[in-house]
């Protein structure tokens, strides 16, 4: 069992989360319980899985819950938001990533 705040994938996986939040604040109206919604729980999933697999006893266990589904979704929730929002935003969401 680790302490998740010392891993540097659980460190990139927060800011990814608090990043998201912020960006996807300004989405269209229209896009707040849809598009927004699913990647903001999705960010904050991959964290959450993170720690819940750090504080398992072993490295199979640990990997168990940390699945790459939730990285895959936020891809693909990029992807899709592009054409729902203006470049704008996608571009600014791009810069914090790279920033992460």
């Amino acid at each position: 069992m680790q302490d998740f705040r010392n891993l540097l994938v659980w460190q990139k996986a927060h800011q990814l989360a608090l990043a998201t939040c912020r960006v996807t604040n300004d989405f269209p109206r229209d896009e707040v319980f849809g598009l927004r919604n699913m990647m903001r729980k999705t960010s904050i999933d991959i964290p959450a899985f993170i720690a819940e697999g750090a504080a398992k006893q072993n490295d199979t266990e640990f990997a168990r819950p940390v699945s790459g589904r939730s990285v895959s979704q936020i891809d693909w929730s990029i992807t899709l938001s592009w054409p729902v929002t203006s470049d704008f935003w996608i571009w600014r969401f791009m810069s914090v990533m790279k920033a992460i």
